[in-house]
């Protein structure tokens, strides 16, 4: 994943300002006769707070072990794995703005890796 952010709150004194933005991920893995067997969540980005100005880009090419999950699964049953993406920007009060851009040239959301690791056992009968 990469992009640019800005989250800037402070160009008019005297004002109520506040600013946030964010960027999280989140991984589930489901059995398939099942509800959701694992989840786990990842913020790669976490700015907030008033009469801030945080500005840059961020670049998250590589593995990341926060975002993995574990399940257990017969053989012969499928598991399904489902990643959300959750990007938020938010500004409030005069001369406040907020950007998450992924859309302008060299800008994209993209996960890079999804890597899925089967571990078998044997099973030994009596």
């Amino acid at each position: 994943m990469h992009g640019f952010y800005w989250d800037r709150a402070n160009t008019v004194l005297g004002s109520s300002k506040e600013a946030a933005i964010a960027l999280r991920m989140q991984t589930n893995l489901y059995r398939a006769t099942g509800p959701v067997a694992s989840t786990t969540f990842w913020t790669a980005l976490n700015y907030d707070g008033h009469n801030i100005d945080q500005s840059g880009r961020f670049d998250y090419t590589g593995y990341n072990s926060a975002a993995t999950g574990t399940m257990q699964v017969p053989a012969d049953e499928p598991a399904f794995v489902q990643i959300v993406a959750e990007l938020d920007a938010f500004v409030q009060g005069v001369g406040s703005m907020g950007l998450l851009n992924f859309n302008g040239e060299g800008n994209a959301i993209k996960i890079p890796n999804l890597m899925c690791v089967l571990h078998t056992q044997p099973v030994n009968y009596p």
